[in-house]
């Protein structure tokens, strides 16, 4: 059974700093021998300063520290690449902003070591959920679900999320070809990749919030960008 020692979290971070306390107290509640690499994007707030003084950093918890906010995308394939060099057999990854639960991490962790290539913490498949979010933006969110469906076949409840993980196989294989999204297309394009190299993408249900501090990344241009491109993997 593959447990955390031999995997890695992948989080993408840009002014997040007032989250990581939280955030690291529950991974290593979750899963205590996880390592952790934070990717963080040049933020002002701090964040690399505090990781470099957490008294894990170095062991367990790292820092990819870049020039500039080079995208969401571009770290995570950033950090996916490093954490292929450091001979990981699971790759997991989440977002900083606490909206992903760390006590999931081990029913993803658990759902590949039953056999699955890729496994989705799913807010729309039995079981998953969403709070505090208002009934317009849950409208979209299930639209988008459905038009990639449409487009793209992928079998998924939830094919934008980000709470995922990967065996090293098929993250090798889904990156083995350039990716050309940012945020939900990129969700998108990593999950197809997988299927399409014929992984089992497993749905394993959670329950999502909305985050508490900071600001959300979203951008209309990432939004157009996943409506544009979507019909075309």
């Amino acid at each position: 059974m593959i447990i955390g020692c031999r995997a890695v979290l992948v989080v993408p971070t840009y002014q997040e700093a007032a989250n990581l306390p939280e955030l690291l107290e529950g991974i290593f509640r979750s899963v205590p021998d996880l390592r952790v690499l934070i990717v963080n994007d040049a933020s002002g707030d701090g964040t690399a300063e505090w990781l470099r003084a957490h008294p894990a950093y170095g062991g367990r918890v790292f820092l990819l520290q870049r020039a500039g906010k080079s995208g969401f995308a571009s770290a995570l394939c950033d950090g996916y690449r490093w954490a292929l060099a450091q001979d990981a057999e699971i790759i997991l990854q989440m977002d900083a902003d606490l909206s992903h639960d760390p006590r999931d991490l081990p029913r993803l962790i658990e759902a590949l070591n039953d056999g699955a290539g890729m496994a989705i913490g799913s807010r729309y498949c039995p079981g998953g959920a969403i709070r505090h979010w208002s009934r317009w933006r849950r409208f979209l969110s299930r639209a988008a679900g459905a038009y990639v469906r449409i487009w793209t076949g992928l079998p998924l409840h939830d094919p934008t999320a980000g709470l995922r993980a990967f065996r090293r196989a098929v993250l090798e294989a889904v990156m083995s070809t350039p990716k050309r999204c940012d945020g939900y297309g990129f969700q998108v394009e990593t999950a197809h990749a997988a299927w399409k190299h014929g992984s089992i993408v497993k749905e394993i249900p959670v329950v999502f919030s909305e985050r508490r501090e900071g600001r959300s990344k979203l951008s209309s241009r990432i939004v157009w960008e996943a409506v544009l491109r979507v019909p075309f993997l």
